[in-house]
């Protein structure tokens, strides 16, 4: 895949934002990778019936911007997404080891020659490394979820959600952020239909709860990282964004690990 586009992309999608999101306007979801920021995208755009071009150059015109946008400067209109940690970085480790349909090739290329394993499907074995690799900043994206935390924490947004609340009431959490966005309210029946449109198993043709490691859709479920962090791995999270996930409320130790490998 020849990598120029791409880079187009992410530049003119950087500036656009910055430089345009407070009078064209653009609506910026925003979201450390893997947080459910392009479904959150989707629903949104078709609550507020503009474009979200995806993979794509942005388009000129009032729209969705997603993206991980790490410094503030120059972003208005934006929507904060957060989700789980744990949770996150079980998604992002498979995003980051196992193709799927949306071009994730070269990063899959990157990081298996970068960070290799003997075995990619053994993630009770291999995420302590992982997450290491990760707080020492040495894999993509080449910052830290604490860096992604400490710059966007206490920034006034124009809303903030996650994965979790979106998850647990879909349209009764997309009319809130809508009106957020719009001040105006927007119909529950709107968004139940919108809801059902974006339904994992409806996206994903299966169940919620049912991994295919192939697809950017892999599992849609809240909680899974049970499954696949050990003592050790959250050891290692704890260490590095312990007080941070305190904070935003994901210091939930009700559930324990799975034991070593």
């Amino acid at each position: 895949m020849n990598p120029l586009p791409k880079l187009g992309n992410t530049l003119s999608r950087q500036f656009l934002a910055r430089a345009c999101s407070g009078w064209r306007p653009y609506y910026i979801v925003n979201e450390f990778p893997k947080c459910g920021g392009s479904w959150i995208g989707e629903m949104i755009a078709q609550a507020l019936d503009v474009p979200f071009p995806r993979n794509r150059f942005p388009s000129l015109q009032r729209s969705i911007l997603h993206g991980h946008f790490l410094h503030p400067q120059g972003l208005r209109n934006v929507v904060m997404v957060w989700r789980d940690p744990r949770d996150m970085f079980v998604s992002l480790y498979y995003h980051s080891y196992f193709r799927n349909e949306l071009y994730n090739g070269p990063l899959v290329d990157q990081m298996r020659r970068d960070l290799p394993f003997d075995d990619y499907n053994d993630i009770q074995r291999n995420l302590p490394v992982f997450l290491d690799a990760h707080f020492q900043r040495r894999i993509w994206p080449h910052y830290t979820w604490n860096d992604f935390y400490t710059h966007w924490q206490n920034r006034p947004v124009a809303a903030a959600t996650s994965y979790e609340a979106m998850r647990r009431d879909t349209p009764g959490e997309l009319a809130r952020v809508a009106q957020k966005l719009t001040g105006h309210p927007l119909d529950r029946r709107q968004a139940q239909a919108i809801a059902d449109d974006h339904a994992f198993a409806r996206k994903a043709k299966r169940a919620a709860g049912q991994a295919d490691n192939n697809s950017f859709l892999r599992k849609g479920v809240v909680g899974d990282w049970v499954n696949s962090f050990t003592p050790d791995s959250l050891a290692i999270l704890d260490r590095h964004a312990g007080q941070a996930m305190a904070e935003l409320g994901y210091a939930d130790t009700s559930r324990t690990a799975s034991p070593k490998p």
